[in-house]
């Protein structure tokens, strides 16, 4: 078994990657689709600034410009921002956001971020974020995207 760790084929790193960019994407959909909802309530937000990498931007850059998956959160956690998020977003929409998104997003963070800049990926670590984004004994984190996108634009 020791030598199997070693092995190439027992690195299922590259899977990780390829999950994580899908939910990247679906994700970075998600939110410019409700930071465009929120800045059509109240256009100020998109003067909120925020950091990436040692890059300064405001909210309107995000548009052009996807951030790392942590940006969300701090976001959506911002005073300016949180006040219009939770003053018109639907209740339905909200808590989706706040209690299965934003914590999906850390999960996929811990996952990702541990295998791909540290050790290599087991095949249950694979499984476990294969389960999380497509809903096996539990919901699907890119349905609910997929979702919430559509229900977002539809406001």
């Amino acid at each position: 078994m020791n030598k199997n760790k070693q092995n190439p084929l027992y690195d299922f790193s590259s899977v990780i990657v390829k999950y994580s960019k899908t939910m990247e994407r679906e994700l970075y959909g998600l939110f410019c689709a409700l930071f465009d909802f929120l800045a059509y309530k109240q256009e100020s937000i998109l003067r909120v600034s925020y950091s990436v990498q040692s890059r300064n931007y405001t909210l309107e850059d995000i548009f052009e410009h996807k951030p790392n998956l942590g940006t969300y959160a701090f976001l959506v956690r911002n005073s300016r921002i949180n006040s219009v998020f939770e003053s018109y977003t639907p209740k339905k929409i909200k808590d989706a956001i706040k209690y299965e998104i934003l914590p999906f997003i850390a999960k996929l963070q811990d996952i990702r971020n541990e295998n791909v800049h540290g050790k290599s990926a087991t095949l249950v670590e694979a499984k476990q974020l294969r389960e999380l984004i497509l809903g096996i004994a539990c919901a699907s984190s890119l349905a609910l995207c997929v979702r919430l996108k559509k229900e977002i634009s539809l406001l």
